[in-house]
């Protein structure tokens, strides 16, 4: 979706015609493509998808309860150890309020998404990562964020930030013995998404890296293990 671009430039509505008439639309595979669609700021058309384009800081939950912040590991586990949603900032530091909140997967479950949003499928994610819909695949530049917090060894930037989608090297959580360790700042992100592994009935996640093998962004596909983690949440609706 408004991913049409000439000598790498969107055209204006009145800058493509047939002849002497204007076109108006056009379609690729039955995908609009042009013109962009005029979304509220907030908001990335990708796809026939429409995303928010920052991490989520939500606390509200569908059953009208607050996401507690917690502000150490003890008083995380005091929730994520008794099956409650519960949040944290980068590092527990509000300082990095920027980044938005990882919560935990209880928290994915009962998030309250703005209104007409969801949480997205695994499925939403492999659709703007995929060749399809992603000229440029596999490289997910075009779906990240310039100049963003990514590590030198992302050394392909020819299409970061085209979207304006601003996946960033956040980074994410890891859960174990008690304690959270804060990791893959720089290199990669995750978020949640609302399919579940039947395996173990906890919802995976997606996310994009960049490491040394690999010099621009690239999808890390489904992250199964997701009672082990915290990760950051981005909306999705149909356009």
């Amino acid at each position: 979706m408004a991913d049409l671009k000439l000598n790498g430039v969107t055209p204006n509505k009145d800058q493509i015609k047939l002849g002497f008439v204007d076109v108006l639309e056009i379609k690729y595979r039955n995908q609009k493509v042009w013109p962009p669609a005029i979304l509220p700021p907030g908001q990335v058309g990708i796809c026939n998808l429409i995303w928010t384009n920052e991490n989520s800081s939500i606390r509200d939950t569908t059953s009208g309860g607050i996401i507690p912040i917690a502000t150490d590991a003890t008083e995380f586990y005091a929730q994520h150890n008794a099956g409650l949603p519960v949040a944290a900032y980068w590092q527990f530091d509000s300082n990095n309020s920027e980044r938005g909140l990882l919560y935990n997967q209880f928290a994915a479950r009962l998030i309250q998404p703005p209104t007409g949003f969801r949480l997205p499928t695994s499925a939403d994610f492999t659709t703007i990562f995929g060749s399809t819909c992603n000229s440029s695949n596999p490289n997910q530049n075009r779906y990240g964020t310039s100049p963003g917090n990514w590590a030198s060894t992302l050394t392909d930037t020819t299409e970061l930030g085209n979207t304006n989608l601003n996946l960033n090297g956040y980074g994410y959580a890891a859960l174990n013995s008690n304690a959270v360790f804060f990791i893959g700042d720089t290199l990669q992100q995750r978020a949640w998404t609302s399919s579940i592994n039947p395996n173990n009935g906890v919802n995976t996640s997606k996310g994009i890296t960049t490491n040394a093998l690999s010099p621009y962004l690239t999808n890390i596909g489904d992250v199964v293990n997701g009672a082990t983690m915290a990760n950051y949440i981005r909306f999705v609706k149909d356009a």
